[in-house]
């Protein structure tokens, strides 16, 4: 900034960047998983992400939500089930959303991001989401629902 070079102001700027670096925290190592029930579909989020050229940080099988479990104490799910339009038939998409209700209840320190079309998300979840956004898959007007968990406890800084 030009008021770094002003007299009054270059201390103060050192300062505030010493300050900063200070605070920088090590990143953190992260695992991303990405499932569906279709072992097909996962087999071509695995092409994209190597496209993408991501495959190393991303693992993806063929997995029932139903079934996930985690050892972590946190974690954020983030999912774009299907909405009964072009998918499935809408009894099904209904259990689907009262299932993920079930599950990722269990998962009380996660946040849990859901997009979806269907108007009676929140309701068949059995939580109403602390916010939501509009937005588009393609042509299909969605809501981004957002449940945030707590967030974890900052990690002490390693003492160089």
């Amino acid at each position: 900034f030009p008021a770094e070079a002003w007299p009054a102001f270059s201390k103060a700027f050192a300062e505030a960047r010493e300050e900063a670096k200070d605070l920088i925290q090590p990143a953190k190592e992260i695992t991303i998983f990405g499932s569906d029930i279709d072992a097909k579909a996962a087999d071509v989020s695995a092409a994209c992400a190597r496209l993408a050229g991501v495959e190393k940080a991303v693992r993806f099988q063929r997995a029932d939500m139903r079934e996930f479990k985690s050892e972590e104490k946190y974690g954020f799910i983030l999912t774009n089930p299907p909405y009964g339009e072009r998918l499935g038939q809408e009894e099904e998409v209904r259990k689907i959303y009262r299932d993920m209700g079930t599950v990722f209840r269990q998962l009380d320190t996660w946040s849990v991001y859901v997009i979806t079309a269907h108007p009676e998300f929140e309701k068949l979840y059995g939580k109403k989401a602390e916010k939501r956004r509009k937005l588009f898959n393609g042509r299909i007007p969605c809501q981004y629902y957002q449940f945030p968990g707590p967030k974890p406890p900052r990690m002490p800084k390693e003492e160089e």
